[in-house]
């Protein structure tokens, strides 16, 4: 599968995809197997990152994510490339 870089944020900043806020919805990622994407690095290329896959069931949808940490505090979300999500954020999130 192809992953695409998608946004880029810190932990109180929100990343929306096809309207679903992964940090809201942190406690509901399910690992997908032992499945591993790899990116580029937007800021430091050719640098390339692998992030474990995870995906969030809202009832209405499933999305499909990669996501780590790449600086302290700073987090890199990725998505396959065919997906065709709506990506939104980083928006501060309220405390």
């Amino acid at each position: 599968m192809e992953w695409i870089f998608a946004t880029s944020t810190g932990p109180v900043d929100d990343m929306i995809l096809n309207g679903i806020s992964i940090w809201e919805h942190w406690r509901n990622w399910r690992r997908r197997g032992d499945e591993i994407a790899t990116i580029e690095d937007p800021l430091y290329p050719p640098r390339r990152h692998s992030f474990p896959v995870y995906e969030i069931d809202d009832g209405e949808s499933t999305i499909v994510f990669a996501i780590g940490e790449v600086s302290n505090g700073i987090y890199l979300l990725a998505v396959p490339s065919d997906a065709g999500y709506e990506v939104g954020g980083p928006r501060r999130r309220d405390p």
